[in-house]
This record gives structure tokens, C-alpha cells and sequence, in this order.
């Protein structure tokens, strides 16, 4: 999914159709309750790309 500029909130990166492109591969490792633990691959390293990515899914990033 490419990221940009969010055209909401200019501060924010999101993913746009004119964004540049970004690949993150993931694998399931366990599902919880109310989480699952990822592991991630990245291929591209754009700015929050696994946060961008992950919240586009439905995945956001949690802190513990």
C-alpha cells in the first residue's frame, strides 16, 4: 500500500493513492484475546510504515 501525507491531518502519514509505494509482509504468530502478535518484514522503510500499514488493516499498534 503506498504511503503519503494524510489529506486530513497534513502531520500525519497515511496510506494514499499518491503515495510512495511500501511493502510489509506479516505473519500471524498468536492471537490473544483482544490482540495478536505479529511478525513483521519490511521491504520499503518509509516513514510509520508499520504503524500506517498495520491501522489501514485493522491492526493497530499497541503499547504495553
Amino acid at each position: 500500500m503506498p504511503i503519503g501525507r494524510s489529506v486530513k491531518d497534513r502531520k500525519k502519514m497515511a496510506v494514499t493513492k499518491s503515495g510512495k509505494p511500501a511493502i510489509t509482509h506479516f505473519k500471524v504468530l498468536k492471537r490473544y484475546s483482544n490482540y495478536t502478535l505479529l511478525e513483521l518484514k519490511i521491504d520499503t522503510g518509509r516513514t510509520h510504515q508499520i504503524r500506517v500499514h498495520l491501522s489501514q488493516i485493522g491492526y493497530p499498534v499497541v503499547r504495553r
